[in-house]
């Protein structure tokens, strides 16, 4: 199955509720748009959405283009919450969406 990942890491267990909050608001982003997403656990904090993709019809720079503007959404949305930075010391106690090819 080909499926787009996103992971929703927040900083501590104590900001568990911000992947929470992400994957909620991911939801409101694909619902009008008519994708599924199924959310997993990730680790021992986070969470994972799983958004199935039909077999051979999105290329990787289609999925790249999806996910860089739901993660630039959500960190311009909720700059205090949410980031794709990479290193942690520059997160701010902010959840990282790690969604592989955001900037």
């Amino acid at each position: 199955m080909y499926e787009l990942v996103l992971d929703l890491d927040p900083p501590s267990e104590e900001k568990s509720s911000l992947a929470v909050k992400a994957a909620l608001e991911i939801y409101q982003v694909l619902k009008p748009l008519g994708i599924i997403a199924f959310i997993k656990t990730s680790g021992n904090k986070g969470l994972q959405v799983h958004i199935p993709l039909p077999k051979e019809t999105f290329t990787y720079d289609d999925t790249r283009i999806f996910t860089t503007f739901l993660g630039d959404y959500l960190k311009s949305t909720f700059p205090d919450d949410f980031t794709t930075e990479r290193l942690k010391k520059n997160r701010h106690q902010r959840l990282y969406l790690d969604f592989g090819s955001t900037s």
